[in-house]
C-alpha cells in the first residue's frame, strides 16, 4: 500500500522480492544475528511481503503461497498459504 501510494502503481514481483531482502538483513543486523549462512538459512524461514520464505541451500528461495482462482465474483482464495514451513 505504501509502494502504490507512494509511485501511484502496483509494485512488481521484483520489487516484493527486494524489499524482502533489505528488510531481512536490516532486520538481522539490527538484532545481532548478523548475515551468516546458518542465519540466513534458518529452516523456520523469514515474513515478508507476500508471506513466509525461506532461503536454500542451493540459492533458491521457497514461499508459501495461497492458491488463488479468478472467478465471476473476482480473485478467490482456494487454498490459504500455510503460515509456516512446519507441516
Amino acid at each position: 500500500t505504501r509502494f502504490a501510494n507512494q509511485f501511484e502503481t502496483s509494485p512488481r514481483l521484483f520489487s516484493v522480492a527486494a524489499y524482502d531482502a533489505m528488510s531481512l538483513a536490516s532486520s538481522l543486523v539490527l538484532s545481532g544475528q548478523g548475515l551468516s549462512p546458518a542465519t540466513l538459512m534458518n529452516p523456520s524461514g523469514f515474513t515478508g511481503v507476500l508471506g513466509t520464505y525461506r532461503l536454500r541451500q542451493d540459492g533458491t528461495t521457497e514461499r508459501l503461497l495461497a492458491i488463488k482462482r479468478l472467478g465471476p465474483q473476482g480473485i478467490e482464495v482456494v487454498e490459504p498459504a500455510a503460515t509456516s514451513f512446519l507441516f
